[in-house]
């Protein structure tokens, strides 16, 4: 432990008096109530607990409690839970694998102190930083031996590149749409050409084209600006293929045509497929879990590797598609074209 026994009764009588939010992990709380037989109980009693011991101690500070779950032995969940004069919040997540945690309390504690000293309520500030948590933890590395520093960074450089996403896909857009012939690319329910941020996890961060990039005759038209959020399609397609490989930012779904794939094949692109008929039943029922099941299948069939090419020969209700990926839409669009 960082703080030796015989310093825990210092820190309450001399600390605590002065602090309005403390940031325990589970251990760390057992260790300030010092009482044996709240060891078996449940996280958020424990957290209530906490509070009451907190609020004894005279202070003229608006008191808080979180208690971070990262210890609590949970195999797929994660909780933290806040305590304070208006009730308890609890938000719980995914238990992300990794072993690369270090500075996690820290890190957690240096945002909340930031967010909540800038004028924030506790409440959102909790919810703000358990989010920049979760990112710093999804983006964390190893750097040499031993585990890792959580990547506190990761939030700025999505910050960052945002606009870049954007001007891209209006940049590859204009190629497209500048291509005589590149209507032909265009299936039955037209295009869609995403770009996802750098540890992309949901929807919100993958731009996209809202209402689709379009045929008109022979060429491609986009109908409105690219945005984030704008397609769970292509957003579906993106992040199953950036769980494999990271740097997998971007999808365009284009007409299933063989004399496309023979002419991938030719170009020496990764090709791979799945098959509608092989869908389990549980995944065609939940909205949204076909394209994720698909585009994990193909690329297990390509040995854990991205392909430039997945397709499928569809299904009742389900159009054929081959979907397109790469690292940048400029690289998709490139591919795409190259097909024709």
């Amino acid at each position: 432990p960082l703080l030796e026994d015989s310093a825990i009764e210092v820190l309450k009588e001399e600390l605590l008096p002065h602090v309005s939010i403390i940031t325990p992990n589970i251990p760390e709380a057992l260790r300030l109530l010092d009482d044996p037989s709240l060891g078996a109980c449940r996280q958020e009693e424990l957290a209530r607990q906490l509070y009451r011991a907190l609020t004894k101690i005279p202070s003229s500070k608006e008191r808080a409690v979180i208690v971070k779950g990262g210890h609590s032995g949970e195999k797929d969940l994660v909780m933290d839970i806040l305590v304070d004069s208006g009730g308890t919040v609890s938000i719980g997540g995914t238990r992300i694998d990794t072993v690369h945690t270090h500075g996690t309390g820290c890190a957690f504690a240096s945002c909340l102190a930031t967010l909540v000293g800038g004028g924030l309520g506790v409440r959102e500030a909790f919810k703000t930083c358990r989010d920049f948590m979760e990112l710093s933890i999804v983006a964390s590395k190893g750097m040499g031996r031993g585990i890792g520093p959580v990547n506190t960074l990761a939030t700025y450089w999505q910050i960052v590149e945002r606009d870049m996403i954007l001007k891209l896909l209006k940049e590859a857009s204009s190629q497209l749409e500048k291509h005589p012939g590149a209507g032909r690319l265009a299936p039955e329910i037209q295009i869609n050409l995403g770009y996802a941020l750098p540890y992309a996890r949901t929807r919100e961060d993958v731009a996209a084209f809202p209402g689709r990039i379009v045929r008109v005759r022979d060429y491609l038209r986009h109908i409105e600006a690219p945005e984030f959020g704008a397609s769970s399609h292509v957003a579906n397609i993106i992040l199953t293929a950036m769980l494999y490989d990271p740097k997998k930012r971007s999808a365009m779904d284009i007409k299933m045509d063989e004399a496309f794939l023979k002419k991938g094949e030719a170009l020496g692109y990764k090709i791979a497929s799945f098959s509608r008929k092989d869908e389990p039943k549980a995944v065609k029922e939940a909205e949204g879990s076909s394209l994720v099941w698909g585009v994990k299948q193909a690329i297990e069939n390509s040995g854990g590797l991205v392909p430039d090419l997945i397709w499928d020969d569809g299904d009742l209700g389900k159009e054929p598609a081959i979907r397109v990926l790469g690292n940048d839409p400029l690289e998709v669009v490139k591919k795409a074209l190259s097909l024709l």
